[in-house]
């Protein structure tokens, strides 16, 4: 083999080595990332999960409350004059 194709094929064989390094590199970057991304989906779903509770528990108390508010059919008694005595004697 001639001198230029001895450099030829080492310049290739060098390139190609590390085109080959950085494809694992970033193979292994990639692979960190997806997890990285799986865990954060997990957390905002569970999150959100958090959320609608939280929501369904405050419409519950409001409905609580608007229930205290509401009269529940009965309608307020005034005694009459003459069963109340009067508050002006001593």
């Amino acid at each position: 083999m001639d001198n230029e194709n001895k450099y030829l094929l080492g310049a290739y064989q060098k390139k190609s080595f590390d085109l080959f390094n950085q494809v694992i590199a970033l193979e292994a970057r990639n692979q960190q990332f997806a997890e990285a991304i799986d865990l954060q989906q997990k957390k905002i779903q569970e999150l959100n999960n958090r959320v609608n509770d939280l929501t369904v528990h405050v419409q519950e108390r409001e409905d609580q409350l608007k229930n205290l508010k509401q009269p529940r059919g009965r309608k307020k008694v005034t005694p009459a004059k003459e069963d109340v005595a009067d508050a002006g004697e001593f």
